[in-house]
């Protein structure tokens, strides 16, 4: 089997680039104040001055918010798009959050607007809030909520009672680390791929609708995939399948730390898995450790370890890659002592961008 590609490389002598992401067909860093390539490959400065080490963003789905954050640390920030104004100022629990990602994401709701979704105060506590309100969702009314000051000066001053004895009661979050949040092309599914100890990556799907009527279908998930799988790397291929690559344990049965190298239980696969079936629609065992995952249709992934290859999904064959591109070692949230690439993704438009070496590199597949 062959594929159709293009690549092309934006060369402008671009030293730093800290994060991309996709604006229809223009490339921007916004944790570099939202420097901008556009689809020819020019060039457009930012005025915006970003002092702080962030190295990771995420777009919401009408284009209008982008969180910007550190991938392991504890700040991140909402920016409007539109005009690059900070709305407000995100924050995490310090608990190993030098270990994991950031866990963030973005939802559209029926009415419009817009939620983000992460962890503020405990790691194991997913919260939504209203992008540009504060308001956190799933709450009775008469419950005590963390609530924007609308009187405050430039917005920033918040209202905060969530650690509060009446919060803890309300909500018993199992203990799972969250991480890599993604919500389904629709908004039917949230997921989360995170990790427990010691540490074991895993999968969770929650049903999005019913968490923002009440947030404690966020604490504990009842759509896990079957055997629990070490799932390292997952992405929704639709509204109702998820890819997922799945890899070596981290300790061997003498807690002897093996990760990064064969096990010898020939657990690195690649499954398709109809959410909440009790089985896998396709398992496809490897014999290398996957990265990233990126699907691009029902035949064909991109996987990031080391570099992007093109593997078709029955097989696990490679049938292309790009062997010139580093693309880094990261294999899940985990991310102690890996190479984390600047990666834009558009399984969408079967595209991605990568930063390597000064250049962006970016690779349309046409298959």
């Amino acid at each position: 089997m062959t594929i159709r590609f293009s690549h092309s490389a934006i060369d402008d002598g671009t030293k730093r680039v800290t994060s991309l992401v996709w604006q229809g067909d223009d490339l921007v860093d916004w944790c570099q104040g939202g420097v901008r390539w556009d689809a020819q490959g020019v060039r457009h400065e930012s005025r915006i001055m970003t002092p702080y080490p962030f190295d990771g963003a995420i777009l919401s789905p009408s284009g209008n918010f982008v969180g910007i954050y550190c991938r392991t640390q504890t700040k991140a920030i909402v920016r409007r798009t539109s005009d690059r104004a900070r709305i407000r100022e995100l924050n995490r629990s310090y608990y190993f959050a030098n270990a994991y990602e950031f866990p963030i994401t973005f939802a559209r709701l029926e009415n419009g607007n817009e939620v983000v979704i992460y962890c503020p105060e405990h790691y194991n506590r997913l919260e939504i809030e209203e992008v540009d309100t504060g308001k956190r969702l799933g709450y009775p009314s008469s419950h005590s909520q963390r609530t924007m000051n609308e009187s405050a000066t430039n917005r920033e001053e918040f209202e905060v009672d969530s650690d509060s004895d009446s919060d803890n009661a309300f909500r018993k979050p199992a203990d799972v680390f969250h991480s890599l949040l993604s919500v389904s092309p629709s908004g039917k599914w949230l997921l989360s791929n995170g990790w427990y100890w010691h540490p074991h990556e895993t999968v969770e799907i929650f049903p999005l609708h019913d968490c923002l009527a009440d947030a404690r279908k966020l604490d504990k998930s009842t759509l896990i995939p079957p055997g629990c799988p070490m799932a390292q790397s997952a992405s929704f291929l639709d509204d109702e399948r998820v890819l997922i690559g799945c890899g070596d344990e981290w300790f061997d049965d003498d807690e002897n730390q093996i990760r990064g190298e064969s096990s010898g239980k020939g657990i690195n696969w690649i499954v398709v898995w109809k959410i909440g079936s009790p089985t896998y629609d396709r398992i496809v065992p490897l014999e290398r450790q996957t990265g990233i995952l990126m699907p691009i249709s029902d035949r064909l992934v991109v996987d990031f370890m080391n570099h992007p290859k093109v593997i078709v999904l029955e097989t696990g064959e490679i049938v292309h890659e790009w062997k010139e591109l580093d693309s880094g070692t990261q294999a899940s949230c985990i991310t102690h002592g890996k190479s984390l690439p600047v990666l834009a993704l558009d399984p969408k438009r079967r595209r991605f961008a990568l930063h390597h070496e000064e250049r962006i590199h970016v690779i349309q597949i046409h298959e």
